[in-house]
């Protein structure tokens, strides 16, 4: 679910989906698929792999702006994408100091990083976990779901102390009471559990055929209000972080 969370997140950021984005002023975002073996953000957005990332993996040396700009696609709800190679890639065929040039470019150029990450430990994430301004983790509510999220919380934790971490409850509805089992996750993650995405495989199938995100193509279903939510919550929050630290 994290991809379905990604692409409807830099959607919604864009001004995508008529949401509060759209009636506020539109942020630059670009969203990074940066799952080597499996990602398929371009799927999800009906945009084919223009070999971009690949490119910058087999580079020698150091990118520049040309470079990176060149491998961009742009969505037509007004985002950038970098889409994964579609080719399977080696998890370390990556460097680090690539993913840096990435990001310090970037950086400068868009309001909004979003990147899709492998659900592995490598260390070629550390430079994004040690910018990163918020993680994300998608989990459904049982044990062994919860317990990885708290793992991965913990690594990277290790990278950047204090990193504020929000997690997305997929494929559940919001509980009116919450159960044990969900009051002893909260316990393990030691955070609320306070985003949800409602199970609509329908709806989620058809935007994936279709290739359009949920929060264009089905925006007032259960599903698209509950993204827009999220990103809504998502931005709110991160604002908020910021005049606190003013």
């Amino acid at each position: 679910g994290s991809t379905t969370v990604a692409v409807n997140l830099a959607g919604a950021l864009a001004g995508g989906g008529q949401s509060f984005f759209h009636k506020a002023h539109k942020s630059s975002v670009v969203l990074l698929d940066f799952d080597l073996q499996f990602g398929n953000a371009n799927v999800f957005l009906d945009l084919e792999d223009n070999g971009g990332l690949l490119q910058i993996i087999e580079s020698v040396g150091r990118i520049d702006d040309r470079i990176v700009a060149s491998s961009l696609q742009r969505h037509s709800l007004g985002f950038d994408v970098l889409c994964a190679p579609t080719q399977v890639l080696p998890l370390q065929s990556v460097r680090m100091d690539l993913i840096e040039d990435i990001l310090n470019i970037l950086k400068a150029r868009y309001d909004y990083i979003i990147v899709d990450l492998p659900r592995v430990v490598v260390d070629w994430v550390e430079p994004i976990i040690k910018q990163a301004a918020q993680l994300v983790i998608v989990v459904d509510s049982s044990v062994p779901s919860i317990r990885q999220a708290r793992r991965l919380m913990d690594v990277y934790r290790e990278e950047h102390v204090g990193l504020p971490v929000e997690i997305v409850v997929n494929r559940e509805q919001r509980p009116f009471i919450k159960s044990e089992i969900i009051r002893e996750a909260e316990n393990v993650l030691e955070t609320r559990l306070n985003h949800w995405l409602p199970d609509n495989p329908k709806v989620a199938r058809k935007a994936v055929d279709l290739g359009q995100p949920i929060i264009e193509m089905k925006t007032r279903s259960n599903l698209g209000k509950a993204l827009k939510l999220l990103a809504s919550t998502l931005i709110a929050t991160k604002q908020n972080a910021k005049q606190k630290e003013i």
